[in-house]
């Protein structure tokens, strides 16, 4: 039996740990993450691989680890022990702790439900999903797009900006001056998002402005969108996003939600709320 390369058995575990597991031993982990890769049961070779690279397979979820917290980015799992010998999940807790840690863990713990919430809808379920999604945002009007001729665009919302006046009344500003939230919804649950999604995204959102569509000789206005209208580029995805991602999007206008943080947001919504 080949096995598979220490990266694989890391990234394995690390895409794969449940946030709500209790304090297991990194050996015990690494065995589990090998036989769930592989399809396949616990055996002394399967053992003897993990032991014989234990300290290369922990240095590499040690280091994701670290970077993760380095950078405020959130993570499934934390590394314990005075040899971080232990892993358990970020979720788990246990009566002994502080009342506003259990409270942390357990806001976790729901996000990391309604992740899966997410992950098990189809392409046409998380489309619509982005409607609470830009409801919260505070969309006054929406549009998702159909599946196909849709010139790379998923949806668009319009969120209307408003000025308060001393006497508590609310007043439109300079002629119902509106933003836009223009974007794609991509689907690929715990993968990554494609570079090229986000290329696309730009030319969609060059094309909605200027009133292109591949599939209209004539100029097009069927978002309402004027030459002066600020738009803001979405692109919004059930996976994960790479280091090398969030910075050619940044780098590019783009804002990328990733499936954690449309989790965090809708749970905060109240979204998922029963």
């Amino acid at each position: 039996m080949g096995h598979p390369s220490i990266k694989k058995v890391a990234e394995f575990l690390i895409q794969n740990f449940d946030i709500n597991s209790g304090p297991i031993r990194c050996l015990d982990a690494f065995a589990d993450s090998y036989c769930l890769l592989k399809d396949t049961g616990r055996s002394e070779d399967v053992v003897e691989f993990c032991e014989r690279n234990f300290n290369d397979i922990r240095r590499t979820v040690v280091d994701h680890y670290e970077l993760c917290v380095a950078n405020n980015y959130p993570v499934d799992f934390e590394i314990i022990g005075t040899g971080n010998d232990y892993i358990r999940g970020m979720a788990w807790s246990h009566d002994g702790m502080a009342a506003d840690e259990r409270l942390i863990r357990s806001r976790r713990s729901k996000i990391g439900a309604n992740i899966e919430r997410i992950d098990a809808l189809d392409a046409n379920g998380f489309e619509a999903l982005m409607v609470a999604f830009l409801v919260s945002m505070g969309a006054s009007s929406y549009k998702i797009t159909p599946a196909s001729k849709d010139d790379g665009v998923d949806f668009v919302g319009k969120i209307d900006l408003t000025v308060n006046q001393d006497d508590g009344a609310t007043y439109s500003l300079i002629d119902n001056f509106s933003t836009y939230v223009v974007g794609q919804a991509k689907h690929y649950k715990k993968t990554n998002f494609k570079i090229s999604d986000v290329r696309e995204l730009i030319g969609s959102v060059g094309m909605v402005r200027n009133g292109i569509s591949a599939y209209s000789p004539t100029r097009s206005d069927r978002f309402g969108i004027r030459p002066y209208d600020p738009i803001f580029a979405v692109l919004v995805t059930s996976g994960n996003v790479s280091k090398f991602g969030w910075d050619f999007a940044s780098r590019s206008g783009v804002l990328v939600i990733d499936g954690r943080q449309l989790a965090a947001h809708l749970t905060e919504s109240g979204y998922f709320d029963d």
